[in-house]
């Protein structure tokens, strides 16, 4: 740099237009003006970071990932950067959206009808008004002491009896006590 560092602090500070005097300080100098800038931010000056774009080689590889397929945020992790930058260079350079592939859900194929059960052999067992309450209960939300009535009358058990009639049919027969 040609000129001293105080010099360059007076002439950043004394200007109407800080943010235009830092490419004037670059061209007095002869260097770049992000040399300028972070000369400015070691002396102190407070310049924001240059917001971060691709570079050349970066765009390259953004072009190599789009045409494979890859969307802006696939791009963006691989190259470092930000989804932003990427929509914005992808936006600069006339590409439509990649957007990400996404497998449909695999669809659900029926379950086979169960085979029906063996013929359960006659009487299979009686229920106790009690226990019909309480499972009627929890299929109904109906209290498990509440009394189980069957037309006007008082139900003491039910047999519940299941077997396959003479057509191979399932039948139930329910029998009440």
């Amino acid at each position: 740099m040609q000129m001293t560092d105080a010099e360059i602090l007076s002439s950043y500070k004394g200007a109407k237009d800080p943010k235009a005097q830092i490419t004037v300080l670059a061209d007095l100098n002869g260097v770049c003006k992000a040399e300028m800038a972070q000369k400015l931010r070691e002396l102190g000056v407070h310049i924001p970071e240059p917001k971060l774009r691709p570079s050349a080689m970066d765009e390259l590889r953004a072009a190599e990932l789009y045409r494979a397929g890859a969307c802006d945020l696939d791009i963006a992790e691989q190259l470092g950067c930000k989804k932003t930058q990427v929509t914005e260079w992808r936006k600069r350079s006339g590409l439509a959206a990649n957007y990400p592939q996404h497998r449909a859900p695999a669809k659900k194929q029926k379950a086979p009808d169960p085979e029906p059960g063996p013929a359960v052999p006659e009487p299979s067992g009686t229920m106790t008004a009690a226990r019909m309450a309480q499972v009627l209960g929890q299929i109904a939300k109906w209290h498990p002491e509440a009394r189980v009535l069957l037309a006007g009358k008082a139900v003491a058990g039910i047999c519940l009896v299941s077997r396959y009639g003479l057509d191979g049919e399932p039948e139930l027969e329910i029998h009440v006590e």
